[in-house]
C-alpha cells in the first residue's frame, strides 16, 4: 500500500516543498529537492513492478481511505495496480524525470525555473493518480487537475498577452472533455450504481446491461466525446497547437506521457463498457481516420517546427485511437508508449536546435551544423526516423507496423488506405524537418551552446530506447486485453511493403523538392499545395465555431461577473420605490379626503368579509 502511495505522494510532496521554499533556498538546492521526489515516485514504480509479477496476479487493489459512507452510497480512495496502470505509470513517471532533469539545462536562466519545477511535479502526481484510481470519480479528480497543470505550463510566459490567449483558447477547449466526463460518470452511476471500474465490468456481463442499453451507448459516446477532446482529436484538436507557446520541455511532457494520452487510456480502462456498444468502434474509426489524414497534411504544409510537432501528435494519437477502433487495445497502448519515448527525444532536440538558431521557429530559415553538435544531431535523425517509421533500426516502424497489420487483419480496408496515406505523409514531413534543418547548407542564425550533464544524460537514454532497443522495455499487453497476436508471412510481407514505401516517399520527396526541376513542371501538385496550406494552416473550418464559443463563454463570464443577487437586490428596491412614490401622491393635506378614502376602504374590507 505505501509502494503506491509514494507514488503519487513524493512528486506532490516535491509541489509544496518548492512552492513554499522558493523564497529560501537557492534554485540548484531547490531543482535536487524537486527532482529527488520525482526519482522516488519513478523507483516506486519499478518496485510497483517487480511486485507485481513476483505474485502474479491479474490486478492488486490498494483501498487507503474510506471518504464517504452514506447508506449504501461509498466512496472510496482506492488504486488498481494491473498490467495497463503499471505500463502507464512506469512511462509518466520515467519521461517525466528526463524532461524535468533536461529543463534544468534548457531554463536555467529563467527566473520563474522553481515555478516551472513545481508545476512539473504536481503535473506528474495528477497524471499518476489518473492512471491509479479504480473507480471513475477518482479517474475524474486526475483529469480535471492534468487539464489545470497543463494551463499553468502552457500560460508560463504569461507577460506575452497573446500567450495568455492561447493558453486560454487550450484551457477552454480541452475543458469540454471534462464535461463530458463529468456527465458520463455522473450517468454511469445511474446505470451501475457504483463507480468502481471492476464492479462495473462485472455488472456487464450479467443479463441487467439489456435495460440499460440505451444508457450505456450514452455513456460511450460521451467518454468517447471526453477522449477525444483531451486528447486533441477532431474536431477538438486545435487547442494543441495554441498550447505550444509553452516552454518547449513543457510540450513534450504534454505531447509525450501525460495530457493528450489520457484520452486513450480512459477509453482503454473502460474497455468493458465500449464492447456493450459494437457500432461506436467505427465512430472511433472515422475521427481517427481523419484526424491522421488532417494532422499529417497540417504538418506537412506548416513552417513553423513546433507547430509541426503538435499537429504530428494530434496524427500519431489518431493511430492509437484507430487501433482501439479496430479493437486492438495493446497495439494503440504499445505504440502511446513508443511515441511517448520518441517524441520526447524529437522535443527535447528542438529544444537545442531552436536555441541554436536564436529561437528562430521557421523550419526555412533554420540550420544546424553536424560537426559541433553530433549528439543533438543524432537524436533529432533518430527521433524523426521513429517518427517516420524507417524500417527495421526505429522503434516506431513496429508499433506502427503491428498497428497497420491489426487495421488490414479485420478487413476495414478503407481504414487502412487512410493509415497507410497517413504514414507517407507522415514521411514526407520527417523527411522535410530533416532536409531543411539537419541537411541544409545556410547558415542564418548561429548561436553558441554549451552541452552539459543536464542535456546529455536524458538525450542519450532516449535516444537509445527509441532505436529498436525499446521495443525490450516496453511489456505486452496482448494477454491482458485478450488479444490474440501471430506473426505470419502475412505480416513480413506488409512490413516489407511499408519499408518499400517509406524509402520511395523519401526518394520522391527528395526529387520534387531538392530538384526543383521537376516541381515546376507538376503544376497540379503546386496548385495543390496552396489549396490545402491555406486550407489546413489556418483552421478554417473551425475558427467561426470556436469564435462563437468563446462568445459563449464571455457572455456567460460577464453575466456571472454582474452578480445575478445584485440585480435581483436592485429591483426588489426599484418595487419599494416605486410602491412609495405612488403612495406619496395621495399625501395632499387634505383631512377630509383621509377620512373619505378610510370609510370607502373599511366599509370595502367588511363588505368583502360578509360575503365571502
Amino acid at each position: 500500500m505505501s509502494i503506491i502511495l509514494s507514488t503519487i505522494f513524493f512528486p506532490l510532496i516535491g509541489f509544496f516543498l518548492l512552492t513554499i521554499l522558493k523564497d529560501f533556498l537557492n534554485k540548484k538546492i531547490l531543482f535536487f529537492i524537486g527532482l529527488f521526489t520525482l526519482f522516488i515516485s519513478f523507483l516506486t514504480s519499478l518496485f510497483s513492478f517487480y511486485y507485481f509479477y513476483k505474485f502474479k496476479k491479474a490486478f492488486f487493489v490498494f483501498n487507503i481511505w474510506n471518504l464517504i459512507s452514506i447508506d449504501n452510497f461509498k466512496f472510496n480512495i482506492s488504486f488498481l495496480l494491473d498490467e495497463l496502470s503499471l505500463s502507464m505509470l512506469i512511462m509518466i513517471t520515467g519521461i517525466g524525470v528526463l524532461i524535468y532533469f533536461f529543463s534544468y539545462w534548457y531554463m536555467y536562466l529563467e527566473e520563474e525555473i522553481i515555478k516551472f519545477f513545481s508545476y512539473i511535479n504536481l503535473f506528474i502526481s495528477s497524471m499518476s493518480i489518473l492512471v491509479l484510481s479504480d473507480n471513475f470519480l477518482l479517474t475524474y479528480f486526475g483529469w480535471e487537475s492534468v487539464g489545470i497543470c497543463s494551463y499553468l505550463l502552457v500560460s508560463f510566459y504569461n507577460e506575452n498577452i497573446k500567450n495568455i490567449f492561447y493558453s486560454m483558447k487550450s484551457f477552454l477547449i480541452s475543458k469540454i472533455s471534462d464535461i463530458f466526463f463529468l456527465i458520463s460518470i455522473l450517468l454511469i452511476y445511474h446505470c451501475f450504481n457504483t463507480f468502481n471500474i471492476h464492479e462495473i465490468s462485472n455488472f456487464l456481463i450479467s443479463e441487467k446491461v439489456h435495460k440499460n442499453l440505451f444508457l450505456i451507448k450514452l455513456i460511450c459516446i460521451f467518454l468517447l466525446l471526453s477522449s477525444i477532446s483531451k486528447s486533441a482529436q477532431f474536431p477538438f484538436h486545435t487547442w494543441l497547437p495554441c498550447a505550444m507557446v509553452g516552454p518547449t520541455p513543457a510540450s513534450a511532457l504534454i505531447h509525450s506521457a501525460t495530457m493528450v494520452t489520457a484520452g486513450v487510456y480512459l477509453i482503454s480502462r473502460s474497455k468493458d463498457i465500449f464492447l456493450v456498444y459494437d457500432q461506436i468502434f467505427y465512430l472511433i474509426c472515422c475521427v481517427s481516420s481523419f484526424s491522421i489524414i488532417l494532422g499529417s497534411m497540417s504538418s506537412i504544409f506548416n513552417k513553423n517546427i513546433k507547430k509541426i510537432l503538435a499537429y504530428s501528435t494530434i496524427s500519431q494519437i489518431g493511430y492509437m485511437f484507430l487501433s482501439i477502433g479496430v479493437k486492438s487495445w495493446s497495439c494503440a497502448i504499445f505504440h502511446l508508449i513508443s511515441h511517448a519515448i520518441f517524441k520526447s527525444l524529437i522535443f527535447i532536440s528542438t529544444c537545442y536546435i531552436v536555441l541554436y538558431n536564436k529561437n528562430e521557429q521557421n523550419i526555412f530559415k533554420m540550420n544546424f551544423i553536424k560537426k559541433k553538435n553530433s549528439l543533438v544531431y543524432f537524436s533529432f535523425l533518430i527521433g524523426l526516423l521513429s517518427l517516420m517509421s524507417f524500417p527495421i533500426i526505429s522503434l516506431g516502424f513496429y508499433s506502427k507496423g503491428e498497428i497497420l497489420f491489426k487495421i488490414l487483419e479485420s478487413k476495414n480496408y478503407f481504414f487502412f488506405f487512410t493509415a497507410f496515406l497517413g504514414s507517407i505523409f507522415t514521411t514526407i514531413y520527417s523527411y522535410r524537418l530533416m532536409f531543411y534543418i539537419l541537411f541544409s547548407k545556410k547558415n542564418y542564425f548561429k548561436k553558441k551552446l554549451y552541452e552539459n550533464f543536464f542535456h546529455d544524460i536524458p538525450t542519450l537514454i532516449l535516444m537509445f530506447f527509441s532505436t529498436f532497443l525499446g521495443i525490450f522495455i516496453i511489456p505486452n499487453l496482448s494477454s491482458f486485453f485478450s488479444e490474440h497476436f501471430k506473426i505470419n508471412n502475412f505480416y513480413i510481407i506488409l512490413e516489407f511493403l511499408f519499408s518499400f514505401f517509406v524509402s520511395f516517399t523519401m526518394l520522391i520527396y527528395y526529387l520534387l523538392i531538392k530538384k526543383k526541376f521537376f516541381l515546376k513542371k507538376l503544376y497540379f501538385l503546386k496548385c495543390l499545395h496552396n489549396c490545402l496550406e491555406k486550407i489546413f494552416k489556418q483552421d478554417l473550418y473551425f475558427k467561426n465555431f470556436y469564435s462563437k464559443l468563446e462568445n459563449l463563454y464571455n457572455f456567460f463570464s460577464y453575466f456571472l461577473y454582474k452578480d445575478i443577487f445584485k440585480f435581483f437586490i436592485k429591483f426588489i428596491f426599484y418595487i419599494v420605490r416605486f410602491i412609495n412614490k405612488l403612495i406619496l401622491k395621495f399625501h395632499s393635506g387634505n383631512l377630509k379626503l383621509y377620512i373619505l378614502t378610510f370609510f370607502l376602504v373599511s366599509t370595502s374590507f367588511y363588505t368583502l368579509i360578509i360575503f365571502i
